[in-house]
Order: structure tokens, then C-alpha cells, then sequence
């Protein structure tokens, strides 16, 4: 991802890199099974997460990293989506104990 996109078009730039293309969970030996609906959605999503973990290293770090491999990137990202949603929850739960311990007057 080229963070800064916009100023190599207008200087020139014909074309961005289609990082797309070269994304897959499944090697290339292994490609046959993306006939099966269930590996297409996986790869599919694998890709999605790739996107995500460079656009959120964009805005945690200012740089992303195009070598990242796409499993990586899918459990790095998924590991973060967990301990999010963990916290939500406590906080959450913290609100509804708070809200059912209190008094009416």
C-alpha cells in the first residue's frame, strides 16, 4: 500500500501496484481446492485481512509493510479483533453490574 498514492499519480505514476493479484492463503499447488466455495471464502477473507493489517499499520505506525505474509496478517489481525471484543465485553458487563446495583431513590 503507497501511502502517498495521490502524489505519484499526479507525478506520473501510470498505474498503482494491484497487490490483489499476488494475494492467496492457498499456494499455488493447492489452488485446485479453490473450486470448493468454503477455500474461496477463506482466501477471499485472508486477502480482506491483509488490507486491514496494512491500513492499521498505516495509522499506528505511518508505514505499512507489503511483505507481510497473508497468514500472518489474517492471525495477527484476528488475535487484535479478539482482545478488542474481549474488552468490550468486560465493559460491558462492568456497565450492567453497575446499572443493576443501583439504587432508585
Amino acid at each position: 500500500m503507497i501511502a502517498d498514492a495521490p502524489d505519484r499519480l499526479l507525478a506520473g505514476l501510470q498505474s498503482l501496484p494491484r497487490y490483489e493479484d499476488g494475494l492467496g492463503l492457498l499456494p499455488s499447488w493447492l489452488g485446485g481446492l479453490k473450486r470448493l466455495k468454503i477455500a474461496k471464502a477463506m482466501d477471499g477473507f485472508a486477502a480482506i485481512y491483509w488490507f486491514y493489517e496494512q491500513l492499521w499499520l498505516l495509522g499506528h505506525g505511518g508505514m505499512a509493510d507489503e511483505r507481510l505474509p497473508i497468514l500472518k496478517t489474517f492471525m495477527t489481525a484476528d488475535k487484535r479483533n479478539k482482545a478488542i471484543m474481549r474488552t468490550r465485553t468486560a465493559m460491558t458487563n462492568n456497565f450492567v453490574t453497575l446499572a443493576e446495583n443501583e439504587v432508585e431513590p
